[in-house]
């Protein structure tokens, strides 16, 4: 059985592996610009786990075909830049989203732009 005590990062080959309570482990390190619904591309699933394996030997005789596999998005834009603001038709309603891989890295500095935003429109400070 496999066990990891703690997370892991293979930088090399960019490659992340998470532990969680029950027991199982996510091996992360892929990032395709699909359409929403794409299939997951096992190919691409048992290269990350091959790529783990160099790090981790006990992964080297698991099939992706005998594993979970899935896939979860990131939203993003284009150009890389989040989407943060006003929703024009809807008055006090605001939006930050986009932030890609850079994800929570980015929550106190959007979180400060949202609250400049807020406190504009409500004319005082929350």
């Amino acid at each position: 059985m496999f066990e990891l005590q703690g997370p892991l990062k293979i930088a090399e080959h960019r490659v992340a592996c998470t532990p969680f309570e029950s027991g199982q482990v996510r091996i992360s390190g892929t990032f395709d610009l699909v359409r929403p619904g794409a299939r997951t591309e096992r190919g691409r699933m048992q290269a990350v786990l091959n790529a783990a394996a160099t790090t981790l030997p006990a992964l080297a005789d698991l099939d992706i075909d005998d594993l979970e596999v899935w896939s979860g998005a990131r939203p993003c834009t284009p150009d890389s830049v989040p989407v943060i603001g006003p929703i024009g038709r809807h008055p006090g309603l605001f939006v930050a989203t986009g932030h890609g891989t850079l994800g929570m890295t980015l929550a106190v500095p959007t979180g400060r732009t949202i609250t400049e935003m807020v406190n504009a429109t409500l004319g005082h400070t929350i």
